[in-house]
């Protein structure tokens, strides 16, 4: 009988619930090892066998968008096994590339095509590398049965070209191809009480038909009729000028989305989804929401005034200010986010402050200032761009978990620390007093090289679309 004999590999095998789960900045290593060669004691899938030895395979782990990913670069042409283990109800996927993804790029490798989701087999080339990403970590919570793990390796059984086993051909661009469709409206999320009505617009240049579907909180689409029989007593009516209206809104709508898909007959090009709140949000929210209105609607936007009344100084940089309202931690209660409207200068796309509620009552998680901007991510984390001088910035990353920022990671340049004389610094540690501590540095690099990583970042930067407070 033909045996499929599957390579564990030890850093793999350390890839399970324990680190898959539980990989964050709180535990991760301040330098990434090596993983050790596989060893004779990795345990088979059917029975005993020998393990083909492969020295020399390097792997990384690390965390980004919420996934814990482990990667490979193939030294051998062949065909290659992939094995999912203790793994119900996780989907594990695998992609393939010709290149090493960049920094940037980690932080979305879902816009990219898979090459497999969960176990099968593929034909590689040398050179090509292999990235398998694992949903279950503290980001997403999502739980991973115990002995979670994923394994792959060559089959020496078979080769390359075999005509039963596909080819994974390096993928190269995102999934949505090309299209002459131009988003030019997306629908803004809201916020309405049990019962509510509400409408939802978006346009587009260059399509010939729209249609509106709806996501629920795990992410399953659904047609208009399917929404409205799986949320009675909602009615949903198609309204001219790419609207759609609500009506008696049910509360199990909460943490729905809405998004329009335009098409030109060839190709498809959807909006960005708005989330629908039900609940008494924007009344909790309304006295933060009327401190910026009275500011741009009075006569003073100066930084004293902002002091006085507790709200940002970045009120002085834009004609008008807007909110919207995202829920960034997952727990079913949608954050305040307030930003100005009207500006394209340093201030463009700043979010002024992050609000949340707390025992019935809004509270501030954070607060752009001159020296300390905030920003939203595409992966739902604040990145911080602080300064306490000209030689001394830092770039740092957090995640909204209650009504407190939680640090992840950061970076920062100085010239202080021993034995690095780089200048940019890299740290996943915190001080006694909760600081990114950056005397305990994991990597560091040239100046030239930080400016690169953190530039890349800035492409991941978005604002949601706002409601504009003032008139």
């Amino acid at each position: 009988m033909k045996k499929t004999i599957i390579l564990f590999l030890t850093a793999v095998m350390a890839f399970q619930l324990a680190s898959c789960a539980g990989n964050t900045a709180e535990n991760t290593p301040e330098k990434t090892p090596d993983a050790p060669a596989a060893t004779a004691d990795a345990a088979p899938t059917e029975e005993p066998a020998e393990i083909p030895r492969e020295p020399e395979l390097v792997f990384a782990s690390d965390l980004y968008n919420g996934y814990g990913f482990v990667h490979q670069q193939c030294d051998t042409t062949g065909v290659y096994d992939f094995a999912p283990i203790n793994s119900d109800n996780i989907t594990w996927e695998v992609f393939i590339l010709d290149r090493e993804f960049n920094d940037a790029e980690r932080f979305i490798p879902q816009a990219y095509e898979r090459a497999l989701s969960g176990g099968g087999s593929l034909s590689l080339k040398e050179g090509q590398w292999i990235y398998v990403y694992c949903p279950c970590n503290e980001w997403t919570t999502q739980t991973a049965p115990e002995g979670c793990a994923f394994s792959w390796g060559i089959n020496p059984d078979r080769t390359y070209g075999d005509a039963s086993i596909p080819n994974a051909e390096p993928m190269s661009s995102a999934v949505v191809p090309p299209s002459n469709i131009k988003i030019t409206k997306n629908p803004t999320s809201e916020a309405l009480t049990v019962g509510g009505k509400t409408w939802f617009i978006a346009h587009a240049d260059n399509a010939v038909s729209v249609e509106w579907t709806f996501n629920d909180s795990k992410g399953a689409s659904f047609d208009l009729e399917m929404t409205m029989a799986l949320n009675p007593p909602l009615e949903l009516e198609v309204l001219e000028g790419d609207t759609i209206a609500l009506r008696n809104v049910p509360q199990s709508l909460n943490g729905w989305s809405v998004q329009a898909n335009y098409s030109d007959g060839s190709s498809t090009v959807s909006t960005e989804p708005a989330v629908i709140y039900v609940g008494n949000f924007l009344d909790t929210y309304s006295g933060v929401i009327s401190q910026y209105r009275n500011a741009y609607e009075g006569s003073d936007k100066s930084p004293g005034y902002a002091f006085d009344n507790g709200i940002s100084e970045f009120i002085s940089y834009s004609n008008h200010v807007g909110y919207a309202l995202k829920d960034l931690d997952k727990n079913g209660v949608p954050e305040l986010i307030i930003a100005g409207m009207g500006t394209e200068d340093f201030s463009n796309n700043v979010v002024y402050a992050i609000y949340t509620i707390e025992n019935g009552q809004s509270v501030k998680i954070c607060e752009s200032q001159a020296r300390q901007r905030y920003y939203l991510m595409t992966d739902n984390r604040i990145y911080m761009q602080g300064s306490s001088g000209a030689a001394y910035s830092n770039f740092e990353f957090y995640e909204v978990r209650g009504s407190k920022l939680a640090f992840t990671e950061g970076y920062a340049t100085y010239s202080t620390y021993e034995n690095a004389g780089n200048g940019f610094y890299h740290t996943t540690q915190l001080t006694p007093e909760g600081y990114a501590d950056y005397s305990r540095y994991s990597d560091s690099m040239t100046l030239e090289q930080g400016t690169a990583l953190t530039t890349a970042f800035e492409s991941y930067i978005w604002m949601p679309p706002l409601t504009q407070i003032d008139k």
